[in-house]
């Protein structure tokens, strides 16, 4: 990203842990209260730490990165408006769009927690072309990189408009699932719809279809819950589930319908 140009969050990559505890001071100089700590697979908020004092820092250093080769040490961004996850297919000669939705975060605000539809993108039209620019500039950098296939590109949009590249994933994003089965039941249809996990207590999955009946989804275009992922839910009570609606509000409608 840096090499594109492009407004990345300030970080370094780290091998030792004094290069880690110089960058530190360096962020916190730069005025940003919280500095993230990331592991070189750190994945969807996992491997991932936040902290704010150098007392902290050090001992997050310790219990957490004593095997890491190299880890990453970032700006934490606040006061985020949104952040979107856009998605392309790239081919030698072609960029194909494919999908945008806007990330949902936990209390943390950096763990992935799920997605939304529509993008807070589409009410904001400079932003917007700004974004675009950005990420079909990432799109052309990995064409020539001989890098084809599916890439997912996240963007920050901050409260007072600052806008940074944050990551670029060249596989599977975790939104892809919901955005090609919105695309497979519903067509070019506009609908809204939100991704997230589902807690509850164990429960057989034919069980939770039974309570649930009224609102999952089994044929197409009927509004409702679809299931991603049912798998742990014997084991742990959680589900990776979509809802769909006419509008946000129905979207949340069916989720406080689950049982």
């Amino acid at each position: 990203l840096t090499e594109l140009n492009l407004p990345v969050i300030p970080g370094y990559i780290v091998s030792s842990f004094d290069y880690a505890k110089e960058c530190f001071l360096k962020l916190k100089k730069q005025g940003f209260k919280k500095i993230l700590l990331k592991k070189e697979r750190s994945v969807a908020g996992f491997g991932i730490w936040a902290v704010e004092s150098f007392k902290d820092f050090n001992k997050c250093l310790e219990e957490n990165f004593n095997n890491q080769k190299s880890f990453l040490i970032e700006a934490f961004i606040d006061k985020i408006y949104f952040s979107s996850n856009i998605q392309y297919w790239l081919s030698k000669d072609k960029i194909r769009f494919m999908a945008v939705s806007d990330q949902i975060f936990k209390n943390n605000l950096f763990a992935h927690a799920g997605n939304i539809y529509p993008s807070k993108l589409k009410s904001t039209m400079d932003t917007q072309n700004k974004v675009y620019e950005f990420s079909e500039k990432i799109c052309r950098y990995l064409q020539k990189q001989k890098c084809y296939g599916l890439v997912g590109i996240d963007i920050i949009v901050t409260r007072d408009s600052n806008i940074y590249s944050s990551e670029v994933n060249a596989r599977l994003n975790a939104s892809t699932f919901a955005a090609l089965l919105i695309r497979e039941l519903f067509g070019k249809d506009e609908v809204c719809w939100k991704s997230f996990t589902y807690h509850t207590n164990q429960i057989r999955v034919d069980d939770f279809f039974k309570k649930n009946a009224d609102i999952i989804i089994d044929k197409n275009k009927k509004f409702g819950i679809f299931p991603i992922d049912m798998g742990p839910l014997n084991a742990i009570g959680e589900a990776q589930l979509v809802s769909i609606g006419k509008t946000i509000g129905e979207v949340n409608q069916y989720i406080n319908m689950l049982k």
